[in-house]
């Protein structure tokens, strides 16, 4: 077996467990020792594809949760200085 088709064999693997980041690395690899594969190429498009969503679904979600908490500490801010 070829080095590189056992990078590719890796970054295959790596791209169906949902490890990206490895995915692409074991891809770009593959790519170092063998530019013209076209499979490589595309797993290693696919996987910074993935990457760049999760990423995107990453940020809304954050920005959702801090919503989510501002919101909760000005109803606790308002509640207390009604009490007052």
């Amino acid at each position: 077996m070829l080095p590189r088709d056992r990078r590719y064999i890796t970054a295959v693997a790596h791209f169906n467990e949902g490890d990206y980041l490895s995915a692409k690395e074991a891809a770009t690899d593959a790519l170092r020792h063998d530019r013209e594969c076209r499979q490589a190429e595309a797993l290693k498009t696919a996987a910074e594809e993935k990457i760049a969503r999760d990423g995107v679904i990453g940020v809304g979600a954050v920005s959702v949760g801090a919503a989510v908490i501002g919101g909760l500490i000005g109803a606790l801010a308002s509640s207390s200085s009604r009490r007052r």
